[in-house]
């Protein structure tokens, strides 16, 4: 039937019915696809050797939990745990079965220039997570390693395979294939990896393992996807699987010849459980001939390369580039000292000529962030730049940041009060003198000052009585002859307020002075009155306080008394 056929009076509704069962279909397709899980966080830690461990526990015969620290590797699937009585695993504590556990066949897996033989048992491992909880799985085929070489030791007892077994074919035996078994709507099992450089004694955390999804607030920018290739047992490296590397350059040393670069699909592993870089036989010579003084030794490592000695100020580049992602190591990364001046360059060469590979450990791995995306039927690699940025502070980080800046402010606000407290302590207080007066009238205060003094009568100046008004003048007139009037009088008789005799009646005319300095090195100083001079009317009861003031005496800057003892 086609659209022509159809009557045009029901042509609407089956346009409108067609539209709706597409709307269901899309709406049907969409919702079929599960969420992401979330992200759980695996903390890293570091072994003697710099390699990067993970802390898994067992059931043990006391019916508990036991722990153990195992060695991370993306080389194999396979995990496996030092077996009691094992003579060659390092020293390190060994896992004992329990009375009604069956072994299995006998495993032998290869990782690296390591390997590991043993039985394997059914037994639930516990991944111990961040936040102190675990994630579990039953691996039937844990190996109960018991002729271990060159993996245990280091206080690690086990090792954590998370690559793809694509070598024996048995993704079926990865923990990553249990958790897709137990969630069939998922295609693809992820995490990633964001390492911590292993040549740093500094750091105490390893880095994290980011299990079930990466964690997006780890790296930043785009992905670069490269497919893992299964190694099949053909490749020269004891691995599961190689991606293609795109190019890498090398600058460095003082030869004419410094820069080198290799531009093709050039195979590649990585594995963090060595640090690592190994380069095919030629392509390694020529980097170190640009390198005065380089020497290439004759002990061949673990991994099958050889190791290069270099002066420990050499300076070098080299570039690796993962499609839109290029990642550059220095003479920071690539140059181990050693100690007593003796380094080695962690870029080596594979022993054997016809290794054409290439090999990158974890100095490479910890300068990205890798996300790993496996399955049974194909798996893939991606290369992430680092976040350049810390990741968003938590609520108790805000809240310790915001206690402690009011804390600051309630410090801040106390000191400065403590400060004008302080300060106004120091300054004395201001003595109030009051005239010497009986019951004579208050009189006002004329402002006046030293015909010498710069500045106007100070409130420091002090308050006098001169009894005999004419003395005064005639004293104060001499002295103003030589250095100037040393104190001025208020030409103001007052009428007295008690009741005197006659031959007292000049008392009446007494005057209050204001004293002033004649310049700020002078001073006045009282003198005592002689008794003589107290006595001369002995009339004169009621002002015997009054007419008993000291003299006053000036005083030089030396502290020595002017001949000014006279009564004024």
């Amino acid at each position: 039937m086609t659209w022509l056929s159809i009557p045009a009076s029901i042509l609407p509704l089956a346009l409108c019915l067609s539209i709706r069962s597409t709307t269901a279909a899309s709406t049907s397709k969409r919702d079929s696809t599960p969420p992401p899980p979330a992200t759980l966080f695996v903390p890293l830690a570091f072994d003697s050797n710099r390699r990067y461990t993970v802390n898994v526990s067992l059931p043990s015969n006391s019916s508990q939990l036991e722990s153990f620290a195992f060695a991370l590797t993306t080389s194999t699937g396979y995990s496996s745990v030092a077996a009691q009585g094992c003579s060659t695993c390092g020293g390190g504590p060994t896992y004992s079965l329990s009375p009604n556990q069956q072994t299995e066949a006998v495993q032998n897996v290869s990782v690296l220039g390591g390997s590991v033989v043993g039985p394997t048992i059914n037994q639930t491992c516990n991944l111990q997570l961040q936040n102190g909880s675990s994630w579990s799985w039953p691996d039937p085929s844990l190996i109960l390693a018991n002729q271990p070489n060159s993996i245990f030791g280091a206080g690690t007892s086990g090792v954590l395979g998370i690559g793809t077994n694509a070598r024996q074919g048995m993704f079926n035996e990865t923990p990553m294939a249990f958790w897709l078994k137990s969630n069939p709507s998922h295609q693809n099992f992820s995490y990633g990896l964001a390492l911590n450089p292993p040549n740093d004694p500094t750091s105490s955390s390893a880095g994290t393992l980011h299990w079930l999804a990466p964690d997006e607030n780890s790296y930043e920018g785009d992905i670069s996807w490269k497919a893992l290739i299964a190694s099949n047992g053909t490749g020269s490296i004891n691995t599961d699987s190689y991606f293609a590397m795109d190019s890498w350059s090398f600058q460095g040393g003082d030869a004419v010849n410094s820069n080198i670069t290799r531009n093709a699909s050039l195979l590649a592993a990585m594995d963090p459980i060595s640090a690592d870089l190994v380069f095919p036989h030629d392509e390694a010579r020529m980097i170190y001939t640009t390198i005065p003084g380089s020497q290439r030794q004759t002990t061949v490592s673990s991994l099958g390369s050889t190791i290069y000695s270099l002066p420990c100020n050499t300076t070098m580049q080299l570039t690796l580039t993962f499609g839109t992602v290029s990642v550059t190591l220095t003479e920071a990364q690539l140059v181990h000292n050693l100690g007593n001046s003796t380094c080695q360059g962690v870029l080596q060469e594979w022993a054997a000529e016809n290794v054409t590979e290439y090999f990158l450990g974890s100095t490479l791995m910890s300068k990205i962030y890798l996300i790993y995306q496996v399955s049974n039927s194909s798996s893939a690699v991606g290369f992430a730049l680092k976040t350049s940025t810390s990741p968003p502070a938590s609520a108790v980080s805000i809240a310790g940041v915001v206690l402690g800046g009011l804390a600051f402010l309630l410090m801040l606000a106390i000191s400065v009060v403590l400060f004008i407290y302080w300060r106004r302590r120091r300054v004395p207080d201001q003595k109030r003198i009051t005239p010497f007066m009986e019951t004579s009238p208050i009189l006002s205060r004329a402002s006046f000052h030293s015909p010498e003094m710069s500045t106007p009568f100070s409130p420091r100046s002090e308050w006098g009585i001169v009894n005999d008004y004419a003395d005064a003048t005639n004293r104060n007139s001499k002295r103003s002859a030589r250095t100037g009037p040393l104190i001025q009088i208020i030409n103001s008789p007052i009428a007295p307020s008690f009741q005197t005799s006659q031959s007292d009646h000049s008392r009446g005319n007494e005057l209050f002075i204001r004293v002033s300095p004649v310049s700020p090195l002078q001073r006045y100083e009282v003198l005592q009155q002689d008794d003589t001079e107290r006595n001369d009317n002995p009339n004169a009861t009621s002002m015997n306080r009054i007419a008993t003031l000291p003299p006053y005496t000036l005083t030089d800057s030396t502290g020595s008394n002017a001949q000014a003892r006279g009564r004024l």
